[in-house]
């Protein structure tokens, strides 16, 4: 579907001061964020594209994904002043179609409330039974704190992982030690 007056290209990047115009304009940025993860953010996307009113951009989407089997579109954003005309649409049916060209077969995203209908329209359903969740900190006590050392690189609860006799299993090496997976 083409979106009048619009163009869509394929992106690697971004200018920062364009990604924080239209963060700060959707609300997802405060007006003093000096943007330094802007480029690191789209290093880590396996696809983006952005969607231009001549040289102006007025939205972008992304995905993130292992290239091979799952992929989330995250960051649908397009400004305000821009909206109601197709664009988040055409930016999703894109971005999917592209994940679908290179093999990708399980696309999914989290939408902000109110879009739901977008994404329904996009070919997204809601996945009945599951809950989308945030990470926003465990809530953890001092004795909880303590097991989660890491000394050395071996995470456990295990005091001394050099203490084998101790009979305590379990554990997680990291590259570097008798784990196996290489030297430092």
């Amino acid at each position: 579907m083409a979106v009048p007056g619009i163009r869509f290209d394929w992106i690697t990047g971004a200018d920062t001061a364009t990604v924080l115009r239209l963060y700060s304009a959707v609300g997802w940025c405060e007006p003093d964020d000096r943007g330094e993860w802007v480029d690191a953010m789209f290093a880590g996307s396996c696809a983006a594209i952005g969607a231009f009113d001549g040289d102006r951009a007025v939205g972008f989407a992304r995905a993130l994904s292992d290239g091979v089997s799952d992929a989330f579109i995250q960051d649908v954003v397009v400004d305000p002043a821009y909206r109601k005309r197709g664009i988040a649409r055409e930016l999703v049916t894109r971005l999917v179609a592209e994940l679908e060209r290179r093999g990708v077969d399980w696309i999914g995203l989290v939408g902000v409330p109110g879009t739901r209908r977008l994404y329904e329209s996009c070919g997204f359903e809601v996945l009945e039974g599951y809950t989308p969740m945030r990470y926003t900190g465990r809530k953890q006590d001092a004795a909880d704190r303590e097991s989660m050392t890491v000394p050395g690189r071996w995470i456990t609860g295990v005091p001394d992982p050099s203490d084998r006799q101790s009979g305590a299993a379990g554990g997680i090496l990291f590259p570097g030690n008798d784990s196996g997976f290489g030297a430092d």
